[in-house]
């Protein structure tokens, strides 16, 4: 893959694929749950390492990917995988599965968001923060919530490759960072 080729404009074909198969044959969350499980495997140390090495092939590599799929997808899937090794694209399964879910959550209407606070936020803000981010998105918002200890304060917010922050970690990098230039 070249260095100047954005792995998410490679991903989203596959994804918008893979999306339109699996939904005219309803395994949606079938395709979901192995996208998440290939682009595990592809993440863990062993296999990433493994692609990198110039010792193996990717060949080698995507036939023991496939291999360890096999009784695990269906024929369809599996073809799918053979062709990202065929085309050398298993290292942006990752972006796929994203681009995947996306289109997953277009075609629910619902757009999943992660709240993130530094201590537990009552049921009334997260539904008033629900309500203004259904009125911005024009969607339905399901928001999962966090504790992230280490924050000081305020909260993240993502949702998909959109991030709003509003810890005070961040407000107080951002005041360091102006003092110092």
């Amino acid at each position: 893959m070249s260095r100047n080729t954005n792995p998410k404009t490679i991903a989203r074909p596959y994804a918008k694929a893979a999306f339109s198969y699996a939904k005219e044959n309803k395994v949606v969350k079938a395709w979901e749950q192995l996208l998440a499980t290939v682009a595990a495997l592809i993440k863990s140390h062993d296999l990433s390492a493994l692609l990198k090495s110039p010792s193996v092939s990717y060949d080698e590599v995507g036939e023991a990917l496939l291999s360890a799929l096999k009784g695990k997808a269906d024929t369809h899937a599996m073809n799918f995988i053979a062709l990202l090794i065929e085309n050398k694209r298993l290292e942006v399964v990752g972006h796929i599965l994203t681009a995947y879910k996306h289109l997953m959550y277009q075609d629910k209407k619902q757009i999943d968001a992660r709240f993130v606070s530094a201590s537990s936020v009552d049921a009334k803000t997260i539904d008033a923060l629900k309500k203004a981010l259904e009125d911005k998105l024009k969607q339905k918002v399901k928001i999962k919530t966090e504790i992230d200890p280490t924050l000081l304060g305020g909260g993240i917010i993502r949702i998909g490759d959109w991030v709003i922050d509003g810890s005070i970690r961040t407000k107080v990098t951002k005041l360091a960072h102006a003092l110092v230039n």
